[in-house]
C-alpha cells in the first residue's frame, strides 16, 4: 500500500495574496526532490541515522539535520535540545531493522511510504515511536484492520500485546470473537501465545459459535502443538498425558463441563488428564439424572464447577435462572475468591415484595453486594460493589452530599438485551470518579452520581419505583458511546426510564 501526506492540506496558511496576484506551487516536484537528497551518496549530508541490523551490522543512513528537524518532532528534539547527539552529528538507534528506518527516513524526507502486510506492524510501531503525525498512523491501522485474517490476526495481536497498541488488540479480540469457529476449524487459534489464549478463553467469549466439547479439542491441541506432539486425543497416551495436563491446567478453567453430554464426559475422563475433583461430581450428576434441554435451574447447578452446594440462594433466583451461563461472566468479573460460589439471594423484590423498610433490612450492611435488575421489557443488568450498602451516615464519604461511597472495584454489567441476544458485558467504575461510585440513603439506591446523572438509580416513592439510568457518568462506557447521549442512556434498559419487574440482591 502506498500513503501518501497531504502537503499542501497540511500547510493550512492561506497564503497572503494581493489583488493581481497568484500563488504557484509544484508540491510533487518538491517532494520528488526532497527524497532524492535521502539517498546512499552523502552529498550535502551533516547528520548520521546509524541502525544495528540483528547480524550486529552497522547501517548508515546520511541524512540532514535541517530537514529532520523541521519535518519530524522526534528528531526536532534530538537536535534542538544540546544532546551529544546533535554535537557528534549523529545517532545509534537500536530495535529497529534498517530497512523499517529506511522507510521512517524516506516518509520524513518525502510526505509517502509504502507497506506492505509482511512489514505493516513494525512500520506502525516506528511510526509512533518516531512521532510521525497522527493521520499517518491511522493510516497503516486502517491499512492492517482491513486486511486481519484468520491466518495472520494471531500474530497481529501477539504483536499488538507487545507493544502495548491498545486499539489493534481490540479489532484482533473482536475478530477472533466473530470467527472463533473458523479458526478452530483451521487451527489458526494455536498460534496464539500462551497469555493471550489464557486471556482469550477468560474473556467474554461464550458467544463462541463452538460446543464446548470442541473448544476442549482445540486446547488439547494447542498444548500438543506446544509441546510438539501430535495433534488430536486420540494421540493422548501413557507417556503425555501428564506433561498435557500440566500445559493446560490453567486453562480448563474456561471450559464449561456441564453443557457437554455424558459421552463426551466419559471420553475425556478416560485421557486422565483432568483432576478428579472436577470430573467426578459431573459424572455422578450425569449419570444420576441425564440432562436434556428442559433441564431446570436446580439441576443445573449440582453439576457447576462455580456453584457448590451451600449455593441455596442462587437456586431460588428468577433472574439467574433464565440462563446460568451468566454465572461465569459473574465469577470472572467478580476477583473475590468464592464470592459467586457461596453467594446467597437475600432479597427479592417479587418474594418479598417493593417496600423499602423491607429492603433496608434485608441488604444494609452485608458487605459485598450483587445487585440484579429486571424490566418489564426483559433487560437485565445490575451492579457490584465491594463495600456494600452502608447505612451508617459515619462511613459514607464526606464530599459534596452525605451518602457516597467510594469504591475502586465497584461495577455495573448488562447481562441481557429485550429479546436480542447479547454478550454479557461488564463497566468498570472510572477510577476518578470512584468517590460516587455507589449512593445509598432511606429512599434511594444508585450507582454512580446522582443530580439526573446515576449510571443506575432506583428510587422508591412509598412501594413505587422510579428508575433512570444515564450511563457513562461515573463507569466506563462501550467504546465509541458518547456520554449524555440516547445511544447511552438506553443501552442498560432500552429506555432512560424503566419500570422493574424484579430486583435481586445476593451476597455472603
Amino acid at each position: 500500500m502506498f500513503i501518501s501526506e497531504n502537503i499542501k492540506k497540511q500547510t493550512n496558511q492561506k497564503p497572503d495574496l494581493k489583488e493581481g496576484e497568484k500563488e504557484i506551487h509544484n508540491w510533487k516536484t518538491l517532494s520528488t526532490n526532497y527524497k532524492q537528497l535521502f539517498s546512499p551518496s552523502n552529498e550535502f549530508s551533516d547528520f548520521q541515522v546509524i541502525v544495528t541490523s540483528p547480524s550486529n551490522n552497522l547501517n548508515y543512513f546520511n541524512c540532514h539535520k535541517c530537514i529532520l528537524a523541521s519535518r519530524n518532532e522526534y528528531f526536532q528534539g534530538l537536535l534542538r535540545s544540546g544532546m551529544k547527539e546533535s554535537i557528534e552529528s549523529k545517532v545509534i538507534i537500536n530495535g529497529i531493522l534498517p530497512s523499517i528506518m529506511e522507510i521512517i527516513l524516506e516518509y520524513i524526507y518525502s510526505g509517502s511510504m509504502k507497506i506492505s502486510l509482511e512489514n505493516a506492524l513494525e512500520v506502525l510501531d516506528a511510526a509512533k515511536r518516531f512521532l510521525l503525525d497522527k493521520q499517518i498512523v491511522r493510516e497503516i491501522n486502517s491499512f492492517i484492520s482491513e486486511n486481519i485474517n484468520s491466518e495472520n490476526v494471531c500474530q497481529i495481536m501477539d504483536f499488538a500485546e507487545q507493544k502495548q497498541l491498545n486499539d489493534m488488540q481490540k479489532r484482533c479480540s473482536k475478530f477472533i470473537q466473530k470467527n472463533l469457529k473458523k479458526m478452530c476449524e483451521n487451527e489458526s487459534i494455536l498460534n496464539l501465545s500462551e497469555d493471550l489464549f489464557k486471556k482469550l478463553l477468560n474473556e467474554e467469549i461464550q458467544a463462541i459459535f463452538i460446543t464446548e466439547f470442541e473448544l476442549f479439542k482445540v486446547i488439547i491441541k494447542w498444548a500438543q502443538k506446544r509441546l510438539n506432539l501430535p495433534f488430536g486425543m486420540e494421540f493422548i497416551d501413557q507417556e503425555n498425558s501428564e506433561m498435557i495436563k500440566k500445559e493446560i491446567q490453567d486453562l480448563i478453567h474456561g471450559v464449561r463441563f456441564i453443557s457437554m453430554t455424558q459421552e463426551e464426559l466419559q471420553q475425556i475422563s478416560s485421557l486422565k488428564i483432568i483432576p478428579d475433583e472436577y470430573m467426578v461430581p459431573i459424572l455422578q450428576s450425569k449419570q444420576n439424572k441425564q440432562t436434556d434441554s428442559n433441564q431446570n435451574f436446580t439441576d443445573l447447578i449440582k453439576d457447576s464447577k462455580i456453584l457448590t452446594p451451600r449455593n441455596y440462594g442462587v437456586k431460588e433466583s428468577d433472574i439467574l435462572s433464565k440462563n446460568p451461563g451468566w454465572l461465569k461472566f459473574l465469577d470472572h468479573w467478580i476477583k473475590t475468591p468464592g464470592f459467586v460460589s457461596q453467594m446467597k439471594l437475600g432479597y427479592s423484590g417479587v418474594k418479598h415484595g417493593f417496600a423499602i423498610p423491607t429492603f433496608h433490612s434485608k441488604c444494609d450492611n452485608r458487605g459485598q453486594t450483587l445487585v440484579l435488575i429486571e424490566t418489564n421489557k426483559n433487560f437485565i443488568f445490575g451492579g457490584f460493589t465491594s463495600v456494600g450498602w452502608v447505612s451508617d451516615p459515619s462511613k459514607w464519604v464526606r464530599y459534596r452530599h452525605p451518602g457516597y461511597i467510594k469504591d475502586s472495584k465497584a461495577f455495573i454489567f448488562s447481562l441481557k438485551k429485550g429479546d436480542k441476544k447479547r454478550t454479557p458485558k461488564r463497566f468498570r467504575v472510572i477510577k476518578k470518579r470512584s468517590v460516587f461510585a455507589i449512593h445509598y440513603n432511606d429512599n434511594i439506591l444508585l450507582f454512580g452520581k446522582g443530580g439526573g446523572n446515576a449510571d443506575i438509580r432506583l428510587l422508591w416513592n412509598g412501594s413505587i419505583l422510579l428508575n433512570y439510568s444515564n450511563f457513562g457518568h461515573t463507569y466506563h462506557l462501550p467504546p465509541d458511546m458518547k456520554v449524555d447521549t440516547v445511544v447511552a442512556q438506553s443501552y442498560l434498559a432500552g429506555e432512560f426510564q424503566w419500570d422493574v419487574k424484579n430486583i435481586e440482591v445476593f451476597f455472603n
